[in-house]
Order: structure tokens, then sequence, then C-alpha cells
């Protein structure tokens, strides 16, 4: 085993957390099982040995990675971007922030309500069922969406640039931040770029869904 690999693991049996990141590492021994964070970033891991089930935070992101274990119910962030995923398995219901960017996914699976941070923009995802309704941000760029779900009114900021879309949901006066760019919207919305809180956002927002009312 690698000498600091194997340092880092014995101290993390007494802190609670591992941070492995960047030591070009191919594989993972078995983990302590009283581990609460894992950062595994940036190493060459094509595969994760089982997760210990009180673990609340995975970074694993920047990896060569084409699955993950099942998820432990307590995990409550999670950033599997930059990897080469096809799937992701159920996510627990404590989760609050989920990233998978820049992965092969063509489908998510059920996002549970607890979530208020989502990005999974670079994947091949043609449909996103209901969004939690505590969603503060969503990033859903570059992807093949030709729609978007009703959107919650706690939501933030909502990045959807490079899908295939022809309109937007109302928007929610909620929003502080626009980004849909490169869509092939119809007339109505061959203006929208991008839009930031400003002194005539509101009235922004309300003359788009005016736009999306239906008739």
């Amino acid at each position: 085993m690698d000498p600091t690999l194997a340092s880092r693991i014995e101290e993390s049996k007494t802190s609670r957390i591992l941070n492995i990141t960047g030591l070009a590492l191919s594989s993972l021994p078995p983990l302590p099982e009283n581990l609460i964070e894992l950062n595994c970033a940036d190493n060459y891991l094509k595969t994760l040995p089982p997760l210990p089930q009180g673990l609340q935070v995975l970074q694993c992101f920047c990896n060569k990675l084409t699955e993950l274990p099942p998820l432990p119910v307590s995990l409550v962030q999670m950033d599997c971007s930059y990897n080469h995923l096809t799937s992701i398995p159920e996510l627990p219901v404590a989760i609050e922030e989920f990233s998978c960017c820049y992965n092969q996914l063509t489908e998510l699976p059920e996002l549970p309500n607890l979530l208020r941070y989502l990005y999974f923009n670079h994947n091949k995802i043609s449909a996103i069922g209901t969004l939690p309704h505590r969603l503060k941000d969503f990033d859903c760029s570059n992807n093949k969406l030709t729609s978007l779900p009703l959107l919650p009114t706690t939501l933030k900021n909502l990045m959807c640039s490079s899908n295939r879309l022809v309109n937007l949901p109302t928007l929610p006066m909620s929003l502080s931040y626009v980004y849909c760019a490169e869509n092939p919207f119809d007339i109505h919305f061959k203006n929208i770029r991008h839009y930031y809180s400003g002194i005539h956002y509101k009235v922004l927002i309300q003359s788009i869904n005016a736009i999306t009312k239906p008739s």
C-alpha cells in the first residue's frame, strides 16, 4: 500500500475524515467503518470500495469511475463530477447537495425532497422529473432537455443553457440569476440570454411569465 495512503487511513480512524486527493491512486483498500467524510478526488480510480454506513460527505470527482457503489443513507453531500458514469444509484433521502457534472448520464434517479443544490451540466440527459421543493441552485446546462419541470419557489439560480428548450416554465420571483443562452427558443424568447438580479429584474420575470402564461 502507498505509504501516504496507509498513513492517512490510520489518521482517519481517529479524525473520521480521509483526504487522499491527488495521490495518483488507481484503487482503494477497505475504508474505516467510522468515516464521515471521504475526499478521494483527482486520482485514477475506476471503482470505489463499499462506503461506510455513516458517511456524510463524498468527494470523488476527477477520477475514472464507471460506476458507484450503493450510497449510505447518511450521505448529505456528494460530488462525482468529471468521471465516466452512465448511471447513478438511488440517492439517499438525506442528501442536500449533489453534483454529477461532466459524465455520460442519460437520466437521473429520483430526486429526494431535501435536495437544495443540484448540478448535472454536461451530460446527455433528455428529461428530468419533479424537482425538490427546497431547491436553491439548479444547473442543467449542456444536456438534451426539451423542457423543464415546474420550478420551486425557493429557487435562486437557474442555469439551463445549451439544451433544446423552446420555452421556459413560469419563473419564480425568488430567482436572482438565470442563464439560458444557446437554446432554440421560439420568437418570444429569442432575446433571452442571461439575467442578473437588479432594479428591473422582477419586472423582467413578470414579463417572461406573461409570455409563458397559457392563453
